[in-house]
């Protein structure tokens, strides 16, 4: 199992619930480095594709291999306490954006991929109805 999906059901655990993208990228970036010291971050790190300059959410170099995530987190509206932290959640339900804003996001790691990088492709998406169908 790689280093990646190790950290993500670590944090999927402690921390089944974030406020934001933002939150998400952060965590799951001081999960990587927690548990794997040796692993380098950078978050929105450039790079470009077909001469186009793009920004990858988080990109991870563990033992050799680089990993460029791509996260989505949209959030359906909710209001629920864990350990403490009051969550508001609120309801992001516009299902043909959240489809287009997957795509868009997707898009260029593929692109890369297909020119030679050697960037592994992964996304965090969540799983609300409707997201991921149409």
């Amino acid at each position: 199992m790689n280093a990646v999906v190790t950290a993500l059901r670590a944090l999927s655990t402690r921390r089944p619930l974030f406020w934001s993208e933002a939150d998400f990228q952060f965590a799951l970036a001081w999960e990587l480095k927690s548990r794997f010291a040796s692993t380098e971050i950078r978050l929105e790190r450039p790079f470009e594709v077909e001469g186009r300059l793009l920004h990858l959410d988080l990109l991870a170099v563990h033992e050799g291999r680089r990993w460029g995530i791509e996260l989505k987190y949209r959030t359906v509206g909710l209001s629920h306490e864990i350990d403490g932290e009051e969550f508001q959640l609120r309801n992001q339900s516009a299902e043909d954006l959240g489809r287009y804003d997957l795509l868009k996001d997707v898009e260029p790691v593929s692109r890369a991929r297909g020119a030679g990088d050697d960037r592994e492709p992964l996304l965090g998406a969540d799983g609300r109805p409707g997201l991921h169908e149409g």
